[in-house]
């Protein structure tokens, strides 16, 4: 799902006409995009078991490099979404 939603994300910014409208529905998918990322990454780390917690392990480190790229300002759904909302106005 993520991945289907920011490729058309990208088809868009690529191909149509960059408009107000466009560039909120691109932000609002990219925030969400990251939101699905988070749930899906915490829910491996929390199912894994004390071992999965390992600061060294892989996992450890993609839930922090997932987290901490949804953690960026432009990636943050409440202002994504109400700028997608305040777009139709």
């Amino acid at each position: 799902m993520v991945e289907l939603m920011l490729s058309e994300a990208v088809r868009r910014a690529d191909t149509d006409p960059v408009t107000a409208e466009l560039v909120a529905r691109n932000r609002r998918d990219a925030a969400m995009g990251a939101e699905c990322l988070v749930a899906a990454v915490d829910r491996l780390f929390r199912s894994g078991g004390a071992h999965i917690r390992d600061v060294d392990g892989d996992l450890h480190r993609c839930w922090a490099d997932v987290l901490t790229i949804a953690s960026h300002g432009a990636l943050r759904m409440e202002p994504a979404a109400e700028a997608h909302a305040q777009s139709f106005d």
